[in-house]
């Protein structure tokens, strides 16, 4: 957007009013009680800060136009200098042409310039030059701290939209995840109740009622970034309910949570995913069914989250039975999750035993009260 030449920002003609207020203030002190002209000083003063004020609106506005900030600081002191160094005699001109002609009379009457054994010429070149020297260096002054406010300001704004650009793409690839989640759910849900409705019409009714309090939990809890752990529980209990009208007495689901972590936040329908997991990739193969535990408990730190499943008959797992190169992109976008959520301060891991198969996770402790 074309900077305007009269800014609009309060802040700027606060800094700027205030200094030059300032300024005058001394210029008159100083004039009426040590200087002659009084009156001639005291316009000459208030033309000055107006011409002033003009060079460096004009200086401002030229310096946002042609992208002074991506300068380097040498060609920025170039340019300060620059400015200043046309800006002074500019400002001078101004004051002396607009001033000078209405108190010449009453200059030269006084003898002033007789009292400084200077000829009247001398004593214009001698006013112009002092005007000019002090214009261009209280101009070069002001350009250079504006130059260097507004690059600390714009450097400033550039991190805080850095800042917001990634936590915009983050919260655009937790949505995308989440997204991915739900239809890997509801093809496994639905595909369950469709199998079942042709065998058992109560059992699927009962399925779709729990069906429809997980869609609820999820849509309501996508939104957001992260849940208490008793509210994913919950959603657990509903989904492991939803599972055993179909597999019955196949699958055993055993509980074991520290007291105390009911508040603490995790991400949503991360623990739901990983029990569904583990009954697809896990238990469903089983032809005696299985085991699956959830355990939690807390570091001073940390939450550490597991969940594992088993043979129900106690032998040995075979690989044909976990394939950990075939357990879903569900568990793949829980890492992916955990990484924008946390960074490298969660960790996610896979363990295969004998007789066991379980996925660790380890999340700062933050607690939801």
């Amino acid at each position: 957007m074309k900077p305007t030449f009269f800014p609009v920002n309060k802040t700027f003609w606060l800094l700027h009013g205030g200094a030059l207020l300032g300024l005058q203030v001394v210029m008159w002190i100083t004039t009426f009680l040590w200087g002659e002209q009084k009156l001639f000083n005291a316009v000459a003063t208030l033309v000055w800060t107006i011409a002033f004020t003009e060079v460096v609106l004009f200086f401002r506005q030229h310096y946002q136009q042609k992208e002074g900030f991506s300068k380097s600081i040498f060609k920025r002191l170039l340019l300060i200098i620059g400015y200043a160094s046309i800006g002074g005699v500019v400002v001078a001109a101004i004051t002396l042409i607009s001033v000078t002609p209405f108190f010449w009379r009453e200059v030269i009457s006084s003898g002033f310039i007789e009292r400084m054994q200077l000829t009247e010429s001398q004593f214009l070149v001698r006013l112009a030059i002092q005007n000019t020297l002090q214009s261009q260096l209280l101009l070069a002054v002001w350009m250079f701290i504006y130059v260097s406010v507004t690059s600390i300001r714009r450097v400033k704004e550039t991190e805080l939209s850095n800042l917001r650009l990634q936590n915009s793409l983050k919260e655009a690839q937790l949505a995308n995840l989440s997204n991915q989640l739900n239809p890997h759910f509801l093809f496994n849900a639905i595909n369950n109740i469709r199998f079942t409705i042709y065998e058992d019409a109560d059992k699927a009714d009962a399925m779709l009622t729990g069906l429809s309090e997980m869609l609820r939990y999820s849509l309501e809890r996508s939104k957001q970034d992260k849940v208490r752990l008793r509210e994913e529980l919950e959603i657990i209990g509903l989904y492991i309910d939803l599972i055993k009208v179909q597999m019955e007495d196949r699958l055993e689901f055993v509980l074991d949570i520290d007291s105390g972590l009911q508040n603490y936040l995790i991400p949503p329908m991360t623990l739901q995913l990983l029990v569904e997991n583990a009954v697809k990739h896990g238990i469903d193969k089983l032809r005696k069914g299985g085991r699956i535990e959830l355990n939690a408990k807390t570091t001073e730190q940390d939450i550490i989250l597991k969940v594992s499943n088993s043979r129900g008959d106690n032998k040995p797992l075979l690989a044909s039975e976990v394939n950990t190169n075939n357990i879903g992109i569900g568990l793949v976008n829980i890492q992916e999750r955990l990484r924008l959520l946390y960074g490298e301060r969660a960790s996610f891991s896979i363990q295969q035993t004998s007789d066991n198969f379980s996925v660790t996770l380890q999340l700062p402790r933050e607690s939801g009260l």
